[in-house]
């Protein structure tokens, strides 16, 4: 369930809040072995991107690691100023699945599949991976989650 609509935020990144919904509980429990799932909110954000990202090239990994770059400084932001609050929060590394803060399990978070449970968008495969299907940007963004 939304609890926020998708907003896009100073970063570029367009984000929205959701309780955890019962579909996703088991993936999520299976991450986060250790984590009280009650009350828990997910993140997902997404990046346009500025070239196809099923493509291939030296411009398309650099625009890849462009954005990653940019989530992974905005996640420690935003996680440590929630950790200075008392939260427990996590976000999940792009390019393992795996999560940042919390380590200890190999279990990968399936992220546009997550993403298209909590906002309903559709998915397209593109060689071994799945990627979101937008009209508006083709496939030119960036997925991640981040767990309060």
């Amino acid at each position: 369930m939304a609890l926020t609509p998708i907003t896009t935020s100073l970063w570029g990144m367009e984000y929205s809040v959701h309780a955890c919904p019962p579909a996703m509980t088991r993936e999520i429990q299976s991450v986060f072995p250790d984590v009280d799932l009650s009350g828990m909110l997910v993140v997902p954000t997404c990046q346009q991107a500025d070239y196809d990202l099923v493509r291939t090239g030296e411009k398309v990994e650099l625009e890849k690691d462009r954005l990653l770059e940019r989530f992974m400084v905005w996640a420690k932001c935003v996680c440590g100023k929630l950790q200075d609050r008392g939260y427990w929060c996590d976000y999940i590394d792009p390019c393992s699945g795996l999560p940042m803060i919390q380590q200890g399990t190999n279990n990968v978070y399936p992220e546009v599949e997550g993403l298209s449970i909590l906002l309903g968008f559709k998915t397209q495969n593109a060689g071994c991976c799945k990627v979101r299907a937008v009209v508006s940007w083709s496939r030119s963004y960036l997925i991640h989650t981040y767990y309060i």
